[in-house]
């Protein structure tokens, strides 16, 4: 309600006229001629007040509402910002504790890789001692090799020794058994000769007794030089391949040792980078409770910009309200206002009539869910019967209003029935097209939709950027159906053309 219409008994009749919604003010000046020329030069500069206010207005609500749209994109940026720092903080926190667990792992790490180096330069020394003994072991064997192969020689000789000593025994037995035989063929003078046979022979087995002792012994010693020498001959084998092991053992191992100091070196190297990498975790969580800390002021900054950038648009609509009952003929406005209230008794009419005539009930809010609609969309007992007639005089308004982009009726939720054509495409399935080319049957209960359907103010203008991208401003007037607020009808048009 305007400051004129508040307390219009009070007012001369030209001011009277001048709250009338259908008059403009230079008709009102024009009609009542007996006016004096200074009041006619007042209620222009009035009109010139008007049109220059209401199109500051516009600029405000149309700066106002691509501003709020960048406020909630910050804000909701700061929102996220926020999360993510207080996750990043808490996944700090957990890098420290883990940094730090590692930091002192490596530590032992490398401690225990010193010990262990320190252990394997030792193991490597005492098997290059090992080494050294083995080898010379080896040269050893074998020349205890070549000793009892002589050994083995020298019994073999022994043995022939023995067997030429046998022969000459019997020899010296068969010589004297003859001597005996011819000494006692002499007689008494062979007697003394025979004696001295009998004891040659005597001799000879008794050397022929010895040469088979020495000989068996000797046989022996040769059986048991020759195991020894074949069982040298094992052991020089054996000898010379662990001497080999040994020898390829202990080069490994010194390569094994090699790499151990390199691995050492590396994991001193990897213990003081882990110190490092944890000092500067430890700075890095300083300036990440700094973000955090700085995110929530933004956050807090952003709801106090929201809050106030929702008073200042809420003043500019109620600026706008009261702007609205003045006509100052000839601008856009005047064009919006007027197609806004013919759409409104139009739809007004069509809905009283299915109210009134067909009984149907025009207040049901029983939406039903339309299957498998996204956006989602609904359906009601009385739509279908209205659909048609709506969606006509709805696209008569956008074609009449220049700049115009939709025009359209709500219920009190927000609900509408039916939209523009173009708008009420069928389905495609694609909701990145549906929800720009299918908004029939759908409830917008956004805030600018959800103000306007409970409006039950004359009039009420707000600018908001759309779903689809663009600046839109709308104007909306309620619906009483009966007496009982139905909801409104909203007109929305480029708001290029009312800045202009």
């Amino acid at each position: 309600m305007s400051i004129f219409s508040r307390n219009k008994d009070n007012l001369p009749d030209f001011l009277k006229k001048l709250t009338a919604y259908e008059v403009t003010l230079s008709d009102r000046v024009e009609s009542d001629n007996p006016v004096s020329k200074p009041v006619y030069d007042y209620l222009n500069m009035v009109r010139e007040l008007v049109i220059t206010a209401r199109s500051g207005s516009f600029r405000i609500a149309t700066v106002m509402a691509q501003m709020q749209n960048l406020v909630n994109t910050t804000g909701s940026m700061a929102d996220s910002q926020l999360a993510l720092s207080e996750e990043l903080k808490r996944d700090g926190d957990s890098v420290a504790n883990e940094s730090a667990s590692v930091s002192d792992n490596a530590r032992q790490i490398a401690q225990v890789s010193t010990t262990n180096l320190d252990t394997a330069e030792k193991s490597l020394k005492e098997i290059s001692l090992v080494r050294e003994k083995m080898e010379s072991m080896s040269k050893q064997m074998v020349s205890f090799a070549e000793q009892v192969e002589q050994l083995y020689n020298r019994a073999q000789s022994i043995e022939k020794i023995g067997q030429l000593i046998t022969d000459i025994s019997q020899q010296t037995n068969l010589l004297a058994l003859n001597a005996a035989i011819e000494a006692a063929r002499a007689g008494e003078a062979g007697r003394g000769f025979a004696v001295v046979a009998d004891e040659v022979r005597n001799l000879a087995e008794r050397v022929s007794s010895a040469t088979g002792e020495i000989a068996g012994h000797t046989s022996e010693m040769i059986s048991l030089v020759d195991k020894t020498r074949s069982q040298n001959k094992v052991i020089v084998a054996d000898t010379n391949q662990t001497a080999s092991s040994l020898s390829s053992t202990a080069d490994n191992f010194t390569h094994f040792v090699q790499d151990f100091r390199d691995l050492n070196v590396r994991v001193e190297q990897i213990a003081s980078a882990i110190v490092h990498v944890s000092d500067t975790n430890q700075n890095m969580q300083h300036k990440i409770d700094s973000i955090s800390s700085m995110s929530k002021d933004v956050k807090r900054s952003m709801a106090q910009a929201s809050d106030f950038s929702t008073e200042l648009r809420a003043r500019t609509e109620v600026l706008q309200g009261e702007l609205a009952h003045f006509r100052t003929g000839k601008t856009v406005f005047d064009d919006l206002s007027d197609a806004t209230k013919r759409l409104r008794d139009r739809t007004r009419d069509i809905l009283m009539e299915a109210y009134k005539k067909q009984g149907l009930n025009v207040f049901d809010q029983k939406y039903q869910y339309i299957p498998n609609s996204n956006p989602e969309r609904f359906t009601t007992s009385y739509d279908n019967y209205v659909e048609r007639a709506l969606t006509e005089i709805y696209d008569s308004t956008v074609k009449e209003l220049d700049g115009c982009v939709y025009a359209l009726a709500v219920d009190n939720k927000g609900y509408a029935p039916a939209h523009n054509s173009k708008f009420s495409k069928k389905p495609s399935g694609n909701p990145d097209i549906d929800i720009a080319s299918c908004r029939h049957k759908r409830i917008f209960s956004d805030p600018v939709g959800i103000k306007l359907a409970k409006n039950t103010e004359p009039f009420l203008f707000q600018s908001y950027i759309r779903d689809t991208g663009e600046v839109i401003n709308d104007l909306s007037i309620p619906i009483f159906i009966d007496g009982k607020h139905w909801g409104a009808v909203r007109v929305g048009i480029d708001s290029r053309k009312l800045s202009a």
